[in-house]
Protein backbone atom coordinates (compact mmCIF):
# COMPACT_ATOMS: atom_id res chain seq x y z
CA UNK A 1 0.00 0.00 0.00
CA UNK A 2 1.49 3.72 -1.04
CA UNK A 3 2.92 4.87 2.21
CA UNK A 4 4.07 8.59 2.52
CA UNK A 5 3.10 11.11 0.03
CA UNK A 6 3.71 11.08 -3.46
CA UNK A 7 3.97 14.14 -5.42
CA UNK A 8 4.82 15.14 -8.90
CA UNK A 9 4.84 18.92 -10.12
CA UNK A 10 2.97 18.19 -13.71
CA UNK A 11 2.51 14.63 -15.74
CA UNK A 12 1.15 15.20 -19.24
CA UNK A 13 0.68 13.53 -22.46
CA UNK A 14 0.42 14.62 -26.02
CA UNK A 15 -3.17 15.42 -26.90
CA UNK A 16 -2.46 13.70 -30.02
CA UNK A 17 -1.04 10.47 -28.29
CA UNK A 18 -5.00 9.99 -26.91
CA UNK A 19 -6.32 6.99 -28.33
CA UNK A 20 -9.99 5.60 -28.11
CA UNK A 21 -9.27 2.31 -30.15
CA UNK A 22 -10.54 3.38 -33.31
CA UNK A 23 -8.41 5.58 -35.22
CA UNK A 24 -11.08 7.39 -37.16
CA UNK A 25 -12.51 8.76 -33.57
CA UNK A 26 -8.73 9.20 -32.84
CA UNK A 27 -9.03 11.64 -35.45
CA UNK A 28 -12.10 13.13 -34.33
CA UNK A 29 -11.19 13.89 -30.67
CA UNK A 30 -7.75 15.14 -31.62
CA UNK A 31 -10.20 18.24 -33.47
CA UNK A 32 -12.32 18.17 -30.64
CA UNK A 33 -9.50 18.81 -28.03
CA UNK A 34 -8.11 21.72 -30.02
CA UNK A 35 -4.50 19.57 -30.41
CA UNK A 36 -3.66 21.92 -32.58
CA UNK A 37 -4.00 24.77 -30.31
CA UNK A 38 -3.25 23.21 -27.03
CA UNK A 39 -0.91 20.31 -28.00
CA UNK A 40 -0.81 19.21 -24.36
CA UNK A 41 -3.05 17.44 -21.92
CA UNK A 42 -1.92 17.73 -18.39
CA UNK A 43 -2.06 17.18 -14.77
CA UNK A 44 0.07 18.96 -12.37
CA UNK A 45 0.10 19.87 -8.57
CA UNK A 46 -0.24 16.10 -7.86
CA UNK A 47 -0.19 15.14 -4.68
CA UNK A 48 -1.61 11.61 -3.32
CA UNK A 49 -1.18 10.59 0.79
CA UNK A 50 -3.19 7.40 1.57
CA UNK A 51 -4.40 7.04 -1.76
CA UNK A 52 -6.31 9.76 -2.15
CA UNK A 53 -5.14 12.45 -4.71
CA UNK A 54 -5.69 16.19 -5.80
CA UNK A 55 -4.44 17.88 -8.62
CA UNK A 56 -5.20 20.60 -11.63
CA UNK A 57 -6.44 18.99 -14.41
CA UNK A 58 -5.37 21.00 -17.83
CA UNK A 59 -7.66 20.25 -21.08
CA UNK A 60 -7.95 23.05 -23.90
CA UNK A 61 -6.51 25.42 -22.03
CA UNK A 62 -8.90 25.61 -19.05
CA UNK A 63 -7.45 24.18 -15.44
CA UNK A 64 -9.79 22.16 -12.63
CA UNK A 65 -8.93 21.14 -9.66
CA UNK A 66 -10.00 17.79 -9.10
CA UNK A 67 -10.01 15.05 -6.08
CA UNK A 68 -9.41 11.28 -6.64
CA UNK A 69 -8.66 8.08 -5.15
CA UNK A 70 -5.84 6.15 -6.82
CA UNK A 71 -5.25 2.26 -6.86
CA UNK A 72 -2.12 0.98 -6.66
CA UNK A 73 -0.52 -1.91 -8.15
CA UNK A 74 3.13 -3.16 -8.28
CA UNK A 75 5.21 -1.00 -10.03
CA UNK A 76 1.90 1.50 -10.98
CA UNK A 77 -0.48 3.94 -9.84
CA UNK A 78 -4.08 4.53 -11.50
CA UNK A 79 -6.83 7.10 -10.97
CA UNK A 80 -10.23 7.40 -13.08
CA UNK A 81 -12.84 9.92 -12.96
CA UNK A 82 -14.95 11.60 -14.56
CA UNK A 83 -15.26 15.08 -16.06
CA UNK A 84 -17.79 17.49 -17.23
CA UNK A 85 -17.04 18.68 -20.70
CA UNK A 86 -18.33 22.02 -20.64
CA UNK A 87 -16.48 22.88 -17.47
CA UNK A 88 -13.00 22.56 -20.23
CA UNK A 89 -15.13 24.52 -22.81
CA UNK A 90 -15.99 21.65 -24.59
CA UNK A 91 -19.32 21.75 -26.58
CA UNK A 92 -20.60 18.54 -27.66
CA UNK A 93 -20.82 17.83 -31.13
CA UNK A 94 -23.52 15.80 -33.07
CA UNK A 95 -23.62 14.51 -36.57
CA UNK A 96 -26.92 12.54 -38.30
CA UNK A 97 -28.31 12.08 -34.74
CA UNK A 98 -25.48 10.98 -32.86
CA UNK A 99 -23.87 13.08 -30.34
CA UNK A 100 -21.22 13.05 -27.89
CA UNK A 101 -21.67 12.64 -24.16
CA UNK A 102 -21.66 15.57 -21.97
CA UNK A 103 -19.06 14.15 -19.54
CA UNK A 104 -16.00 11.54 -20.27
CA UNK A 105 -14.27 9.38 -18.37
CA UNK A 106 -10.43 10.09 -17.74
CA UNK A 107 -8.12 6.68 -16.87
CA UNK A 108 -4.60 7.80 -15.71
CA UNK A 109 -1.80 4.99 -15.52
CA UNK A 110 1.74 6.36 -13.93
CA UNK A 111 4.41 4.39 -13.14
CA UNK A 112 5.36 4.58 -9.67
CA UNK A 113 9.08 6.01 -10.59
CA UNK A 114 8.19 8.52 -12.29
CA UNK A 115 6.14 10.61 -9.45
CA UNK A 116 8.37 11.40 -6.57
CA UNK A 117 8.15 9.90 -3.47
CA UNK A 118 8.50 12.77 -0.18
Amino acid sequence: QVSGIYEANRLSVKTTNLKTGIELRDAHLHKYLNSKKYSRVYMENIKIKDLNGTGLLAINGVKKKLKFKVQEKENELSTNFTIKLSDYNLKPKSFMGISTEKSAIVEIFVRKKDVLKK
